[in-house]
């Protein structure tokens, strides 16, 4: 029996309804990348992408001003197929600013490349929980914008993905397991986030990767031996994060790697000697770790190497000779280990190609190599901190290609003059603590890009070339702790990016002519222990970024400028052992920022000003073997300070053991008792000053009356009062005017209690007055 027709047409409904339900449920299923039943909506589409438009801000929206119309596919950033379905949205690098939460990606499922790095883009990326049926999705880059958050762990279902880069972002929480479903993944960036946790195992279902970057993150553990498995990696970067244990051997499976970038974790244990199989291998990067013994004579397998660095472990024992192989190696860094012996002569071998040779902070020793300058593009050259010995290899004065040379601490030796050259790429050259001697040769000053010199600390002997100014560019000038003599040129006031001259410990005479006060942007000067005489020198007040000022142990005289005052930024100030007198300037209360005062063994005289006390960040002071008096400032580094930084002054008084005490009673009221005696000493001189003056009126009045001295006729009593007990009737104006101001042509006699003064009235009364 036929069903009706309509009961037919109702089971065909029911079964598309059913298929369509479950392309929504089941999306990580395999079926084809064309849905029938969910053809392109193109109304959709563009609401979808018009309304993110609008929620982005004023300057993003001006970028996406195609967008506009009913037609995605000719916006700017969107492709679309035949069918006008979007299937690509790059807007890499627009700076678009705003969040993807009002971007309904509901309506773009046949995307197949999603690319909005290199933006502002900020807020979670939840909205992956949005895209599970985006079957065809191969690309998604969201990486160098502002996400936050965690990575959703529906990630898993995008199962087409090829390329997932999400780094460069402010991502948080652990890596999602559901990450190893993503089995076509090739390239897989989450580096440079917040991530934590452990690094999954099934990371290592990923056979198909070829490049795996998880650096600079929280990530802590071992690295899973299961790494083993990505036979197609190339490169793997699990560069500054937690991780600890021993580099898994099994890593030695990864033939076709070329980058293993690991430093800046806590890896322990030996450099796995498997490594010697990976001949692809480009660069090994482990340095800041803690690993130790030996660098294995394996390394000397990988050919292909052209990059070496292992520096800051506890690596030990000597360079493999093996490594006369590396001859494609530009950078061989290995400083600070624990390494020894001499270096191998094969070393000359790696030289051809060789850009950075770095080993200092070891314990190296014997000469240094003849020919690492061999191939003319040695750029920076570090040995530092070793034991080192012997003359500077020919090929080095000749290296012109050089930019960066750190020989100091060694024992190197040689005439300074003749083992180096001309170097115009040379910026920063350090030859401190060495046994060079000789004299320095004005070619430094064609060293046109040279922006330190440091050679302190060898026995340079005769004048600074005044020609050393024409390297203009000078930053940082060391010659301390030399045999140097002569005075500073006067051309050193042209080197105007100048901010350190340090020529203490030298045998410098004369006045000092530098022109200090073109020197605006030095923070250290420092002149002490030499033969300079004069004053200290002016136009200190322009040097407003000083922060050490040393002039101590010379011949100066004279009072210290006020302007030093001026220097905020001070921190230290030492100008001990010289002739210096006069008084400390008040405005020394000016600086600051001042840690640091040592002005012992002077001449100094007078109190120390109260106002230091404003230096609250004064720790250490010495005004010791000075003239010194009165009561010390009310400060913290003078309150704390020893007798030994005191000792020797004139009249120095404070609460100091082996110091006389200023006044009796406990410390705590040394401030209220500084104010009474200050109060007292007024109440007291005031007075004394104003009798004073009184006194010296009355003696200049006394003189012309001892020719009035006679015997006084008697005069009734009514008639002789004085001046202080008159009856009021007589203005004492009147007084003033009879007696010409009490002259002394009107005075009849002097007695044991005043002088008495005759005087008619305007009334016509005669008077007499005392």
């Amino acid at each position: 029996m036929r069903k009706p027709a309509y009961k037919l047409l109702l089971l065909l409904t029911i079964k598309h309804l059913l298929s369509l339900h479950l392309s929504f449920a089941y999306p990580i299923s395999n079926t084809t990348n064309t849905n029938p039943f969910l053809p392109a909506n193109h109304d959709l589409q563009v609401g979808a992408l018009l309304t993110w438009k609008s929620s982005l801000d004023g300057k993003s929206q001006q970028v996406l001003s195609s967008w506009a119309g009913s037609n995605p596919c000719k916006w700017i950033g969107v492709t679309c197929n035949g069918d006008e379905s979007v299937i690509s949205m790059n807007l890499s690098g627009y700076d678009l600013r705003g969040t993807l939460q009002d971007l309904n990606f509901s309506s773009l499922f046949h995307l197949q490349i999603i690319d909005l790095s290199e933006n502002s883009l900020s807020g979670s990326i939840s909205f992956i929980k949005d895209m599970l049926h985006f079957r065809n999705l191969t690309i998604m880059r969201l990486n160098r914008n502002w996400f936050t958050g965690p990575i959703p762990p529906e990630i898993g279902y995008l199962n087409s993905l090829v390329d997932l880069e999400l780094n460069s972002n402010n991502l948080t929480g652990q890596i999602p397991i559901s990450i190893g479903n993503l089995q076509d993944l090739t390239i897989l960036h989450l580096h440079t986030n917040q991530l934590s946790g452990h690094i999954p195992q099934e990371i290592c279902l990923l056979t198909s990767l070829i490049d795996l970057e998880m650096g600079f993150n929280n990530l802590i553990g071992q690295i899973p031996t299961s790494i083993g498995n990505l036979k197609n990696l190339r490169e793997l970067y699990l560069n500054k994060n937690g991780l600890s244990g021993s580099i898994p051997a099994t890593i030695g499976n990864l033939t076709n790697l070329r980058y293993l970038v690991l430093f800046s974790n806590n890896f322990n244990g030996q450099i796995p000697i498997s490594l010697g199989g990976l001949t692809n291998l480009e660069s090994i990067i482990l340095n800041d770790n803690e690993l130790s013994d030996r660098i294995p004579e394996e390394i000397g397998l990988l050919s292909s190497l052209v990059e070496l660095d292992v520096s800051s472990n506890y690596l030990f024992g000597q360079i493999p000779s093996s490594v006369r192989n590396l001859t494609k190696l530009y950078r061989f860094s290995l400083f600070f280990n624990e390494l020894s012996g001499h270096l191998p002569s094969e070393l000359n071998n790696i030289s051809a190609k060789l850009i950075l040779f770095q080993i200092g902070g070891n314990h190296f020793s014997g000469p240094l190599p003849e020919n690492l300058c061999l191939g003319k593009s040695l750029t920076y050259f570090s040995v530092v901190y070793n034991n080192f010995s012997g003359n500077i290899p020919k090929g080095i004065k000749n290296c012109t290609t050089l930019q960066r040379v750190r020989l100091e601490y060694n024992k190197l030796s040689g005439d300074i003059s003749e083992d180096f050259g001309i170097y115009p790429n040379l910026n920063y050259f350090d030859l401190s603590s060495n046994n060079f001697h000789g004299q320095l040769s004005s070619d430094w000053g064609l060293c046109s890009k040279l922006a330190a010199l440091k050679i302190s600390r060898n026995r340079i002997s005769g004048n600074i070339p005044p020609e050393l100014a024409n390297a203009s560019h000078l930053e940082f000038l060391d010659l301390s702790s030399n045999e140097l003599v002569g005075n500073i040129p006067k051309s050193f006031s042209t080197l105007h990016y100048l901010g350190v001259l340090k020529l203490d410990d030298n045998k410098l005479f004369g006045n000092i002519t530098l022109g200090i006060g073109e020197l605006s942007l030095i923070t250290e000067l420092n002149l002490g222990a030499n033969r300079f005489i004069g004053f200290v020198p002016k136009g200190l007040r322009s040097c407003q970024r000083l922060t050490v000022l040393n002039l101590s142990q010379n011949l100066l005289e004279g009072r210290i400028p006020y302007d030093i005052g001026s220097l905020q930024f001070l921190q230290i100030l030492d100008l001990s052992q010289n002739m210096l007198t006069d008084k400390l300037p008040q405005q020394f209360g000016g600086l600051l920022s001042l840690q640091s005062l040592n002005v012992s063994h002077n001449k100094l005289s007078g109190s120390i000003p109260s106002s230091i006390a404003q230096c609250l960040g004064l720790v250490s002071i010495d005004v010791s073997y000075n003239e010194l008096e009165g009561m010390l400032p009310n400060n913290k580094a003078f309150e704390n300070a020893t007798f030994e930084s005191i000792r020797n002054n004139k009249g120095l008084c404070g609460n100091i053991a082996g110091l006389k005490r200023c006044f009796s009673g406990s410390p705590e009221k040394k401030t209220d008792q500084g104010h009474k005696t200050t109060s007292l000493v007024l109440i007291i001189v005031i007075p004394i000053g104003v009798v004073g003056v009184v006194a010296m009126v009355v003696v200049i009045w006394l003189i012309p009356l001892k020719r009035c001295i006679k015997e006084m006729p008697r005069a009734s009593s009514e008639n002789l009062f004085t001046i202080l007990n008159f009856d009021g009737n007589i203005a004492y104006e009147s007084i003033v005017e009879a007696t010409d101001n009490f002259d002394s042509r009107y005075c009849i006699g002097v007695g044991g209690s005043g002088s008495v003064f005759r005087a008619e009235l305007s009334n016509g009364l005669e008077k007499f007055f005392k």
